[in-house]
């Protein structure tokens, strides 16, 4: 294992919903990204969390916690979905409680 070493052409990417918070950590250039609506929100949750469109019957009600959590933000929908795939209602219904 070695240590990669980056030259000038490095970029660190961070995120927030807060424009203030990136002029404050000294952002060079901010990007905003467009929201999706809710059906896409949705569908690209559902491609994440069960490799479907649409979310199982038994999981609607919780997959409407998280894609209303990510409010339309692509990154948020895909991080939520990835993370709780392959994972029982037990666990989605734990994961709900902590984002609120």
């Amino acid at each position: 294992m070695g240590v990669q070493h980056f030259g000038a052409g490095s970029k660190i990417i961070v995120t927030s919903r807060d424009r203030q918070v990136l002029k404050n950590g000294g952002a060079d250039k901010i990007h905003e990204v467009k929201k999706l609506n809710d059906n896409d929100s949705l569908q690209l949750f559902s491609t994440f969390a069960f490799k479907l469109l649409n979310p199982t019957l038994d999981f609607r009600d919780l997959s409407n916690k998280f894609w209303g959590y990510a409010q339309g933000s692509p990154l948020a929908l895909k991080v939520l979905g990835s993370k709780l795939y392959k994972k029982c209602k037990e666990e989605w219904v734990d994961e709900a409680d902590k984002l609120n």
